[in-house]
């Protein structure tokens, strides 16, 4: 039969803490090289990213959009002068008024002319 073991059991003694192996100069020294660690980056940091990132972009397309719209005027500015040039010498008649509506951004004139033109069974109605 297997000898029973008690279910308490005498406290043996215990050993003290060991020594230490650092040093209090090596502790002074790794003190010295310890960085706080930032702190973690919160929801509203990253709303404030997001938003400064978007107003940085709008910024950027507006100020390009400015840019590409001065250099398109510059364009039509130096096409008009042009075609100044070309009517004064005797290159553009009718044309040039076409041209310069069609720079301006008004093409209202060519169906407009359209639109006034008579039309042939119109008037053969009425008789005339």
């Amino acid at each position: 039969m297997p000898k029973l073991r008690p279910l308490w059991r005498t406290p043996v003694a215990k050993k003290g803490p060991k020594p230490s192996s650092i040093t209090q100069e090596n502790l002074a020294k790794a003190k010295e090289h310890i960085q706080k660690v930032s702190m973690k980056h919160t929801i509203e940091d990253a709303l404030l990213d997001i938003q400064k990132h978007l107003l940085l972009t709008l910024l950027i397309r507006t100020n390009l959009e400015a840019v590409n719209a001065h250099a398109h005027q510059e364009m039509n500015l130096e096409t008009c002068e042009i075609l100044l040039a070309e009517f004064k010498e005797g290159i553009w008649t009718a044309e040039y008024d076409e041209q310069i509506a069609l720079l301006s951004g008004g093409n209202d004139s060519c169906p407009a002319k359209k639109a006034c033109q008579y039309s042939p069974d119109w008037d053969d109605d009425l008789g005339l």
